[in-house]
């Protein structure tokens, strides 16, 4: 029974067809740089969508800047066959060399009339401009990268190892499983996995030699229940474990001794990843998109609106959450933008915001000044005070403009919260439920104490994007929303209540 359940386990720890950093965010090769492949524009009709186009965004100065490096139209896996199927961005992961990001795609050919699929992996050393075919395994694979330059391994078939960017693989005796659900660690051969056996606890495992031998940790429920993932920090023996729980929501739980000790350091959005800069981390969400009319209300563009959320101290600190627009006319369309927005409450209830001048050839002529997605002032300084608000949240970002008419993406997002309850009172979200969370279909909204006078979504750039919920409960009753048209990503819910407005994140799945 010992021998059965030890087997057990290694085989959710464990496998070559696992889903270890199959992920669609890497950290890059320097301290504040990522990579993100995502869905960039979509076309709609009243058919439906006519086309999709992915990226790769190459990310730098911890979120701040952001560029799309590489696009292309969204092609099934058997639209074409063999080489002819450009690359798709989908799974990304770099190594310690500057400007070295792969991709994994597949796709399906056919011998003899038959179907089968091939993963295929592609590099670039551009960060991401150009891609080169690689590798298209026998198996079904997946690659991992360690903390070197040029070194990557793939699991399938066996464990095999390259030092020259993938070019070629030569297979490793002895090594015949790959860590599922984790990463590579700093050393060479270094690797963690983490698993979910029942009533869900979770397991760890360390590796120095890619599981010959190895370390098995049990990790307690309040920092894994399920779909667990592991990442490596910013120093050896950090890790970072990422999993949902019962109530709906992400958390984040780190340890600094290889996962012996562990402590929360995050609820909220997903996706995760860490920095190669020790208590650093991020969130990077495909939070909102921009949409416009074409010829008719069915039809019409939507756009990528990626926010990357900063995290310094191991969570203790969130330095900014910066939001990038890329509308179908970005290339053509793009001028310098704010990057250093400040904000705070002053006086109670006014907000001051700040930025320093941006120092470009042609220097804008007037800088917008946006609160909750609308206008508030367009001005030439540097500084601007929100006055006289009442209680709630709200968010900002300011805008360049420019005497050719470009008005430049919003970057900064601040987001605000106004409270002034006295000594003694109760903070004004006590009893406020919202549920699931993360959520796919109906939102359910609830209070034990407050009666809610109305409801309201907002993306992260502060658009309303859910109808106006004017509802009466009574303490203990359901308010249900549809959510199912919204696009997956971030949201807020805005719920005003008989004693002030209170703010709730969500995520649609």
């Amino acid at each position: 029974m010992v021998k059965k359940t030890i087997l057990v386990i290694m085989a959710m720890l464990l496998g070559i067809a696992a889903n270890a950093q199959q992920r669609y965010i890497a950290r890059g090769a320097v301290e504040g740089e990522l990579y993100y492949s995502v869905d960039w524009l979509q076309y709609h009709s009243p058919a439906g969508i006519d086309s999709m186009f992915k990226a790769i965004f190459h990310i730098t100065e911890n979120g701040k800047k952001m560029d799309l490096n590489y696009s292309v139209k969204y092609q099934p896996p058997d639209a074409l066959t063999g080489d002819a199927l450009p690359m798709q961005p989908d799974y990304v992961i770099a190594d310690a060399t500057p400007g070295v990001v792969y991709n994994t795609d597949w796709y399906m050919a056919y011998e003899n009339g038959q179907p089968y699929d091939f993963d295929r992996l592609w590099f670039s050393d551009d960060y991401g401009k150009t891609w080169k075919l690689r590798d298209v395994p026998e198996y079904e694979s997946r690659y991992y990268i360690s903390n070197f330059k040029g070194l990557i391994y793939r699991g399938g078939g066996g464990i095999y190892k390259s030092t020259n960017y993938g070019e070629t693989f030569s297979k490793m005796e002895g090594a015949n499983n790959t860590p599922s659900n984790g990463e590579l660690g700093w050393r060479e051969e270094e690797a963690f996995g983490v698993g979910i056996i029942e009533p869900y606890k979770g397991i760890l495992a360390h590796t120095l030699d890619f599981f010959r031998t190895y370390t098995q940790i049990s990790i307690d429920s309040q920092y894994v229940y399920v779909e667990p993932e592991i990442f490596r920090g910013g120093l050896p023996g950090e890790v970072y474990v990422t999993s949902f729980f019962p109530d709906g929501s992400f958390r984040v739980s780190f340890s600094a001794d290889t996962g012996y000790h562990f402590r929360v350091v995050h609820r909220g959005g997903m996706p995760f990843m860490s920095d190669r800069k020790a208590g650093d981390f991020y969130i990077v969400t495909n939070a909102s998109w921009g949409a416009k009319n074409t010829e008719t209300r069915e039809s019409w563009i939507g756009y990528a609106r990626p926010c990357v959320e900063y995290y310094t101290n191991y969570g203790e600190t969130l330095v900014g959450i910066y939001c990038h627009d890329f509308p179908e006319d970005y290339a053509e369309n793009q001028c310098a933008g704010v990057l250093d927005m400040e904000a705070e409450v002053v006086d109670k209830n006014n907000v001051s915001l700040r930025w320093n001048a941006l120092e470009t050839e042609t220097p804008p002529i007037a800088y917008r000044v946006y609160r909750d997605g609308v206008l508030l002032q367009e001005l030439q300084q540097t500084t601007y005070v929100d006055e006289s608000l009442p209680d709630g949240s709200y968010v900002y970002f300011i805008r360049a403009l420019y005497a050719d008419g470009c008005e430049s993406l919003s970057y900064n997002i601040a987001r605000i919260k106004i409270q002034n309850t006295g000594i003694g009172e109760k903070e004004k979200d006590d009893g406020i439920v919202v549920y699931p969370n993360p959520a796919s279909g109906e939102l359910q909204v609830t209070s034990y104490e407050l009666q809610i006078t109305n409801i309201e979504i907002f993306d992260l750039l502060g658009k309303s994007v859910g109808a106006n919920l004017r509802v009466c409960p009574n303490s203990g009753e359901i308010t249900t929303i549809d959510i199912s048209h919204l696009l997956a990503g971030m949201y807020f819910v805005r719920i005003t209540t008989e004693n002030g407005i209170i703010t709730k994140k969500i995520v649609k799945k």
